[in-house]
């Protein structure tokens, strides 16, 4: 999400029997069930979704994005924890180029980024899991290269990492161009004034496209 957890007794430390690969500091907490009750008070400072909202490393002067290691998580959560004989995805929204990772760090020059992002993803869709990458902002002069030095994303943009990632292609249709409507599970959206609803589609085609179409869910 929004960079590695700071260290100490933060819930979203990494995983203490699986070590830092599994990086379970980057698992989303739940915002219903066990680990967050629907009733919980969000503000409260005792709330499970607000300490680990604490714990997020944040800076001021320089923006780090990682999309190597919340790729390597998730699959490693549904791989231990998620139901049996169900379709697992991941849905990654970003709106630049990786510059940071728990291997890599921050904004070196001899560390792929973007190649090893996309190894992640493809072991995760190897292990069954389907992909969907969302690039919010990457239009225009905001859709920047990749800071790759050699490999297969030198010289290739944010864009085309995110359609990579999601369907094994470097090709992208612009932002949103036809991306949005080529039923593959990569999309673009602008950041405009109507880029909020234009998400909410997004992410219920998405997610429309991981189960198989509509469903019918009753209720309690």
């Amino acid at each position: 999400m929004i960079g590695p957890s700071l260290s100490g007794t933060c819930l979203t430390d990494p995983d203490p029997v699986l070590g830092n690969k599994a990086l379970r500091r980057w698992v989303p907490v739940p915002l219903s069930g066990i680990g967050a009750p629907v009733n919980e008070d969000y503000k409260s400072a005792t709330s499970t979704l607000a300490r680990s909202m604490t714990c997020f490393t944040r800076s001021s002067n320089t923006v780090a994005t990682d999309l190597e290691d919340p790729i390597r998580a998730a699959a490693a959560e549904l791989a231990l924890n998620g139901r049996p004989d169900v379709t697992k995805g991941i849905i990654l929204m970003s709106d630049g180029q990786p510059n940071n990772s728990v291997d890599g760090g921050r904004f070196s020059t001899t560390y792929n980024y973007c190649e090893q992002a996309n190894i992640e993803a493809t072991a995760a869709k190897n292990a069954g899991i389907v992909i969907f990458t969302v690039g919010f902002g990457l239009d225009g002069p905001d859709n920047i290269d990749c800071l790759d030095t050699s490999g297969p994303f030198r010289g290739r943009k944010a864009t085309a990492l995110l359609a990579s990632m999601a369907v094994d292609s470097l090709d992208d249709h612009g932002c949103p161009g036809t991306e949005n409507d080529d039923d593959d599970h990569y999309f673009c959206v602008p950041k405009t004034d109507g880029a909020s609803a234009d998400l909410s589609k997004i992410f219920k085609k998405a997610a429309n496209a991981l189960v198989g179409g509509t469903k019918l869910i009753q209720l309690p």
